[in-house]
């Protein structure tokens, strides 16, 4: 079985194309709201695999399965000019793309994401982490929820407004547990490749992250170093997940990004 991917392609007549990648727990339909920031360009929302209506149970694919889907897209609607962002998980879904396909896209926003773990120890222990999670996804989903909007990572959501924070909940709650488990054991950041070897090209990338989110923070600075043309946005007020904690500050960095050049 080939992954299948499900997605919504916005023709807008214009010249740009926007990929947007959402983030673990999620689909493309988080993505909607940024997506209609941008008018200027044609947009494609993706769900990747284990989320929304793409399967990942009883499917043989790797990260780079999923760039090589993407790409085939890419060809089917015959795109041009086409530029890829991603969040978190969908951040490292991006970086793959990068990596493996440089030359079929023009820029890259990567917002609090990585290129995955260099070190062999890191990578066999954070695919123990995502093992023991998967392993809780599957046996109570909502639990696992709970647990999980308690992390560090997203303590900084605790100030959003009630409507923002439950409606993210929502969509959290209406993914399947079963099929997240999988794509945790597929492509999660334990088992990915690690990219930080293949970063070296002509693109433009804008790295984003929150000046709460200290881990992200530092990645960011280290990915910044090994890119050729790159830049560092650290958005004040917000944590992990900038494009909900600081929408109006994510989207300016991001229109003047894509806008630099024309």
């Amino acid at each position: 079985m080939m992954l299948d991917f499900n997605y919504e392609y916005n023709d807008r007549s214009k010249s740009d194309t926007l990929i947007l990648l959402h983030g673990f727990l999620s689909d493309m339909r988080s993505m909607t709201d940024i997506a209609s920031e941008f008018r200027n360009m044609n947009t494609l929302l993706i769900d990747l695999p284990g989320f929304g209506q793409t399967k990942s149970i009883g499917i043989d694919y790797s990260m780079d399965d999923i760039s090589k889907g993407i790409v085939k897209i890419v060809d089917e609607l015959n795109l041009a000019n086409v530029h890829v962002y991603g969040y978190s998980m969908g951040g490292r879904v991006a970086i793959s793309l990068l990596a493996n396909y440089s030359e079929r896209f023009n820029k890259f926003i990567l917002e609090s994401t990585s290129p995955g773990m260099s070190k062999a120890l890191r990578r066999d222990s954070r695919i123990e982490i995502d093992g023991s999670r998967a392993k809780s996804l599957e046996t109570d989903f909502e639990s696992f929820i709970n647990e999980w909007e308690e992390l560090p990572l997203f303590k900084t959501q605790k100030l959003l407004d009630e409507k923002s924070f439950l409606l993210q909940r929502k969509e959290r709650l209406s993914q399947n547990g079963a099929e997240a488990a999988d794509s945790l054991r597929k492509y999660g950041t334990g088992i990915q490749p690690h990219y930080w070897d293949h970063l070296n090209k002509n693109n433009d990338v804008l790295i984003i992250v929150g000046e709460k989110d200290e881990k992200f923070v530092k990645i960011g600075d280290n990915m910044n170093k090994q890119l050729k043309n790159s830049c560092f946005k650290i958005i004040k007020k917000c944590g992990h997940n900038v494009h909900l904690e600081n929408k109006e500050a994510f989207i300016k960095e991001c229109q003047e990004f894509l806008s630099e050049g024309k």
